[in-house]
């Protein structure tokens, strides 16, 4: 079992429960902290001194308060993880059920184990502590036929980042703007209309509002 974690939780009453299962499985060393900003100075700290976590464990979304942040949410945090701690076991504890979100940060943030909060999650959380600790990743049941499905859309940054300025409204004219503003490519009108129609095929939507609302649904937007 894991000997040292760090927990990312605002709420006091979950992160109350996630030491109590920290504990009963037999992690001696549990570190809880509210912000984002604060795991990631103890998880460099850690690491500098010879003593890292072997375990971050973390929301995603946190109350926004009076106190200015570089690391807005969980996302964040598990990004700048991924890339500078790789071998840092990551397990995401959220009541987020959006499949596309969920997906992407296991192949693009790299986490561990993703457990979904509602009845029984803490019965999880001790299943996926358990599963990890035995290098392996773990799917939270109710997600797993989504999690695994061959079918699901994958989209890339360019790709997102068209439904982003779709469901903000904004027009061809205004996304070849935009992009060229930016410095993204392709930036033509052409090529974006082109893209935007292969992303419609590929979620199988009637047409571009349609095709807004899907992205929504499966929180890409």
């Amino acid at each position: 079992m894991f000997q040292k974690v760090i927990v990312v939780e605002d709420i006091d009453s979950i992160s109350l429960s996630v030491r109590h299962v920290l504990e009963n499985v037999g992690v001696p060393t549990i570190e809880i902290v509210k912000y984002c900003d604060d795991a990631w100075t103890k998880i460099k700290a850690a690491a500098a001194l010879g003593e890292p976590f072997q375990l971050l464990l973390t929301d995603l979304s946190f109350e926004k308060d009076y106190r200015a942040v570089e690391l807005a949410g969980g996302e964040a945090l598990l990004e700048v993880v991924h890339v500078q701690y790789p071998d840092l076991k990551t397990l995401v504890y959220s009541i987020e059920d959006k499949s596309f979100r969920i997906k992407k940060l296991y192949e693009v943030q790299g986490i561990s184990g993703y457990v979904l909060k509602g009845r029984r999650s803490l019965e999880k959380l001790k299943v996926a502590l358990q599963t990890l600790a035995a290098d392996k990743l773990y799917y939270d049941p109710e997600l797993q036929a989504q999690l695994r499905d061959q079918g699901f859309v994958s989209l890339d940054a360019y790709e997102i980042l068209l439904l982003q300025q779709l469901a903000a409204g904004s027009s061809l004219d205004e996304m070849e703007q935009y992009c060229r503003d930016q410095g993204v490519k392709p930036c033509s009108k052409s090529a974006i209309e082109k893209r935007l129609y292969r992303i419609r095929d590929a979620f199988e939507a009637k047409n571009l509002t349609h095709l807004v609302g899907l992205a929504k649904d499966r929180g890409v937007v």
